[in-house]
């Protein structure tokens, strides 16, 4: 596993000039260690801030974060495993996951959804122990992960149904509802979460309206309740496709072991924490018609391999071991291949640039040098577009507040999604406005002219992206606001 995290590391900072988008904003607003932002939970920001202090002026700490958290998802496979197999069919059910995309190439894009993962993972792991052992600490464990998941991104709250749902199905599940094991791990929850959502209070629940928009479409018909969840059901299949092949040289579906007999009860666990929030997610989208998101399926899949192991694996076999060890080699050495082959070959063949190959460290570099000469030290707060902006922000060692509006594309302000800036800030501390000079022109917005009278609109900056293929340097517009003297 520590092979696995330095190996991926190392490609990913060989292989991305830039960092990706989400990285770019969970690690700006990361900086500025508020209690909640526009789209989502804390968590995430803040351990991004932290571990960007291994790089200052770059990212690779965060791609380090990404990978270690990733490290953390297959540990829980591998314990949760050992509870319902062998020692051999656990390690496989952990190594499986190196064929899932979620894993692998995705972690680099640090996000909520990669801290999402771990804390779901661990849940699970925490929870089975609680239920099944009654274990008091394990329910200590339980408390202070749902507590720190929802931190993280409150999707977790379908895995807290499956939770109550198990415990109501399974008599003896339910005798844990006369201890005080789970009802502790609720206040601890509670209490965790507790500043957050006095922040969402302050904040007109702010995060709640960006989930919506995120999961609904404003032409929803009677289609929209087939194919959204067909179309997420098809993804996931996809993604899935590489995990099976890593485990299918061990499954049979001929009937069950008497080994599988024996803990036949006990994977009735395994399908619901397993099944259960897919089929919570499905029954929502085929009820509302609302788009289920790709990425949202990253948590699901941690104990894919453990759940088939469990339920169709064959009679120990050390030819079919050896086979499935042959092939997570293949699947994984395939996979890491991709994902160097897509950065590097992926902009001669689309002649596009990904987000990865954006100039920004030389953005950065451009932008502080030019306040530099025109007013010495460096710029306080960066604004405009939010994807370049960020960039800005990231690559500059003195980390400057960033202030946008959230919408990529967008150059547009807005404090509500900024809570930690405003434009008396600007006006008074002074910073730099930046935008899309060939999207929306070499000229500075007139709204935001008015809202900053001493502004002042500079010359383009023109730079070319971080490849070799041949595709037009990126034009990015540039004005000042003068800091007030």
């Amino acid at each position: 596993m520590i092979l696995r995290t330095v190996i991926w590391f190392v490609t990913v900072v060989a292989s991305h000039p830039n960092a990706p988008l989400d990285l770019i904003e969970w690690l700006s607003w990361g900086h500025e260690w508020q209690w909640g932002s526009a789209k989502h939970p804390p968590l995430p920001a803040w351990i991004a801030d932290v571990f960007s202090e291994l790089s200052p002026g770059d990212v690779w700490g965060v791609y380090l974060a990404g990978y270690l958290v990733t490290a953390g998802c297959l540990l829980a496979a591998w314990q949760l495993g050992r509870r319902y197999l062998s020692d051999r069919y656990a390690l496989i059910a952990c190594l499986c996951l190196d064929g899932l995309m979620y894993y692998t190439n995705d972690p680099a894009e640090f996000s909520n959804n990669v801290m999402l993962n771990l804390g779901w993972a661990w849940l699970i792991v925490f929870f089975d122990r609680a239920i099944h052992d009654g274990s008091f600490w394990s329910w200590i464990a339980v408390g202070i992960t749902a507590g720190l998941t929802l931190l993280c991104k409150y999707t977790v709250g379908v895995l807290f149904i499956v939770f109550a749902l198990y415990i109501l199905f399974d008599r003896d599940a339910r005798k844990c509802l006369r201890t005080t094991g789970p009802y502790l791990a609720a206040v601890m929850a509670i209490v965790i979460v507790m500043p957050h959502l006095r922040w969402l209070w302050d904040h007109q629940f702010i995060t709640f309206r960006y989930a919506r928009e995120r999961s609904t479409e404003s032409d929803v018909d009677w289609t929209s309740h087939f194919f959204h969840p067909a179309m997420f059901v098809l993804g996931q299949t996809i993604y899935l496709l590489p995990v099976f092949l890593v485990l299918l040289p061990l499954l049979s579906f001929r009937g069950r072991s008497p080994e599988q007999q024996d803990v036949r009860r006990r994977t009735l666990f395994l399908h619901f924490v397993v099944l259960g929030p897919v089929a919570l997610l499905l029954g929502l989208s085929i009820a509302t018609g609302c788009v289920l998101r790709e990425i949202w399926g990253s948590p699901l899949w941690t104990f894919y391999g453990v759940w088939f192991l469990a339920n169709f694996r064959k009679a120990a076999s050390a030819t079919s071991y050896r086979w499935a060890i042959r092939c997570w080699v293949i699947m994984a050495i395939a996979l890491l291949a991709f994902s160097v082959v897509k950065m590097t070959v992926g902009p001669y063949l689309s002649m596009k640039p990904f987000r990865e190959h954006f100039p920004g460290k030389q953005l950065a570099h451009e932008v502080n040098a030019l306040w530099a000469a025109r007013y010495g030290g460096v710029p306080p707060i960066i604004g405009g577009e939010p994807w370049l902006a960020g960039n800005v922000c990231c690559y500059s060692k003195h980390r400057p507040h960033l202030y946008s509006s959230g919408k990529v594309n967008v150059p547009e302000m807005r404090p509500e999604d900024t809570t930690w800036v405003n434009d008396e800030m600007m006006n008074r501390l002074g910073g730099v406005i930046l935008w899309d000079a060939d999207a929306d022109g070499d000229v500075l917005r007139a709204d935001l002219r008015e809202r900053f009278p001493r502004v002042e609109v500079l010359t383009p900056i023109t730079l070319p992206y971080e490849t070799n293929a041949k595709i037009t340097p990126t034009r990015v517009g540039v004005a000042f606001v003068p800091p007030q003297r």
